[in-house]
Protein backbone atom coordinates (compact mmCIF):
# COMPACT_ATOMS: atom_id res chain seq x y z
CA UNK A 1 0.00 0.00 0.00
CA UNK A 2 1.54 3.26 -0.93
CA UNK A 3 -0.26 6.44 0.18
CA UNK A 4 1.10 9.78 0.42
CA UNK A 5 -0.15 12.45 3.14
CA UNK A 6 -0.12 16.17 2.68
CA UNK A 7 -0.13 18.67 4.97
CA UNK A 8 -1.96 18.40 8.03
CA UNK A 9 -1.68 14.75 7.48
CA UNK A 10 -4.87 14.68 4.58
CA UNK A 11 -4.64 11.63 2.70
CA UNK A 12 -4.09 12.35 -0.68
CA UNK A 13 -3.81 9.52 -2.52
CA UNK A 14 -3.47 5.88 -2.18
CA UNK A 15 -2.55 2.94 -4.58
CA UNK A 16 -2.88 -0.98 -2.91
CA UNK A 17 0.23 -2.64 -4.85
CA UNK A 18 1.96 -6.04 -4.02
CA UNK A 19 5.67 -7.20 -4.52
CA UNK A 20 8.91 -7.09 -1.90
CA UNK A 21 10.81 -4.90 -0.53
CA UNK A 22 14.66 -5.48 1.23
CA UNK A 23 15.09 -3.23 3.77
CA UNK A 24 17.91 -0.61 3.04
CA UNK A 25 18.49 2.68 3.55
CA UNK A 26 18.56 3.09 -0.21
CA UNK A 27 15.67 4.66 -2.02
CA UNK A 28 13.39 3.30 -4.84
CA UNK A 29 11.39 5.16 -7.24
CA UNK A 30 8.92 3.88 -9.64
CA UNK A 31 6.42 5.74 -11.36
CA UNK A 32 2.46 4.99 -11.35
CA UNK A 33 1.99 4.64 -15.27
CA UNK A 34 -1.68 3.66 -14.38
CA UNK A 35 -2.41 6.92 -12.55
CA UNK A 36 -1.80 10.53 -13.91
CA UNK A 37 -1.56 14.01 -12.66
CA UNK A 38 -3.58 16.86 -13.91
CA UNK A 39 -1.73 20.09 -13.63
CA UNK A 40 -2.87 23.54 -15.26
CA UNK A 41 -0.65 26.42 -15.63
CA UNK A 42 -1.77 29.58 -16.77
CA UNK A 43 0.75 30.87 -19.44
CA UNK A 44 0.24 34.45 -21.31
CA UNK A 45 -1.47 33.03 -24.34
CA UNK A 46 -3.87 30.94 -22.75
CA UNK A 47 -3.84 27.93 -19.77
CA UNK A 48 -2.10 24.49 -20.57
CA UNK A 49 -3.14 21.15 -18.91
CA UNK A 50 -0.20 18.82 -18.53
CA UNK A 51 -1.31 15.16 -17.36
CA UNK A 52 2.04 13.04 -16.30
CA UNK A 53 2.36 9.98 -14.08
CA UNK A 54 3.32 10.50 -10.81
CA UNK A 55 6.76 9.69 -9.30
CA UNK A 56 7.06 8.17 -6.08
CA UNK A 57 10.39 7.38 -3.75
CA UNK A 58 9.94 4.63 -0.71
CA UNK A 59 12.14 2.89 1.58
CA UNK A 60 11.63 0.29 4.17
CA UNK A 61 13.60 0.28 7.26
CA UNK A 62 13.73 -1.95 10.33
CA UNK A 63 12.25 -0.63 13.81
CA UNK A 64 15.14 -0.65 16.34
CA UNK A 65 16.31 -4.13 17.32
CA UNK A 66 14.99 -5.45 14.24
CA UNK A 67 17.49 -6.57 11.17
CA UNK A 68 17.77 -8.55 7.80
CA UNK A 69 15.76 -8.29 4.35
CA UNK A 70 12.17 -8.40 5.94
CA UNK A 71 13.32 -6.84 9.45
CA UNK A 72 12.88 -10.83 10.76
CA UNK A 73 15.62 -11.15 13.16
CA UNK A 74 15.29 -9.49 16.19
CA UNK A 75 18.39 -8.70 18.51
CA UNK A 76 18.29 -6.27 21.57
CA UNK A 77 21.25 -5.69 23.50
CA UNK A 78 21.28 -6.81 27.06
CA UNK A 79 23.21 -7.61 30.03
CA UNK A 80 21.95 -9.50 32.81
CA UNK A 81 21.55 -13.13 33.91
CA UNK A 82 19.99 -13.54 30.67
CA UNK A 83 23.07 -12.92 28.75
CA UNK A 84 25.83 -10.14 27.79
CA UNK A 85 25.89 -8.60 24.69
CA UNK A 86 25.13 -6.07 21.57
CA UNK A 87 24.32 -6.26 18.55
CA UNK A 88 26.00 -5.76 15.43
CA UNK A 89 25.38 -3.77 12.71
CA UNK A 90 23.73 -7.19 10.52
CA UNK A 91 21.94 -8.11 13.98
CA UNK A 92 23.98 -10.69 15.23
CA UNK A 93 24.70 -11.08 18.90
CA UNK A 94 28.41 -9.96 19.46
CA UNK A 95 29.34 -11.12 22.87
CA UNK A 96 30.63 -8.53 25.93
CA UNK A 97 34.71 -9.41 27.35
CA UNK A 98 34.31 -12.43 29.52
CA UNK A 99 31.38 -13.82 27.91
CA UNK A 100 30.56 -16.91 25.31
CA UNK A 101 28.39 -18.99 23.86
CA UNK A 102 25.35 -18.36 21.44
CA UNK A 103 23.46 -16.16 24.06
CA UNK A 104 26.76 -15.22 25.42
CA UNK A 105 25.30 -16.80 28.98
CA UNK A 106 28.42 -18.45 29.63
CA UNK A 107 31.40 -16.61 31.95
CA UNK A 108 34.34 -17.51 30.37
CA UNK A 109 37.30 -16.07 32.53
CA UNK A 110 41.12 -16.99 31.36
CA UNK A 111 43.85 -17.18 33.97
CA UNK A 112 47.25 -17.48 32.84
CA UNK A 113 49.87 -19.41 35.24
CA UNK A 114 53.40 -17.68 36.11
CA UNK A 115 54.82 -20.73 37.80
CA UNK A 116 57.49 -22.90 35.76
CA UNK A 117 55.06 -25.83 36.79
CA UNK A 118 52.49 -24.66 34.67
CA UNK A 119 52.26 -24.77 31.04
CA UNK A 120 49.05 -24.07 30.05
CA UNK A 121 46.04 -21.37 30.54
CA UNK A 122 43.00 -22.47 32.70
CA UNK A 123 40.02 -21.79 32.02
CA UNK A 124 37.38 -21.22 34.42
CA UNK A 125 33.67 -21.53 32.74
CA UNK A 126 30.70 -20.45 35.28
CA UNK A 127 31.96 -22.60 38.62
CA UNK A 128 33.96 -25.28 36.75
CA UNK A 129 37.27 -25.57 36.21
CA UNK A 130 38.61 -27.10 32.84
CA UNK A 131 42.07 -27.43 32.04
Amino acid sequence: MVCCRGVGGRLVERLGTHGSVDSSSTWHESTLTSYSVTTTMTAADGDRTLSTPPRVAYRLLCDAGYYGRRCSLSCNARHDKFGHYVCSDNGTRVCLDGWSGSFCDVRAYTLLCHSSACHQSIKIQNTFIVS
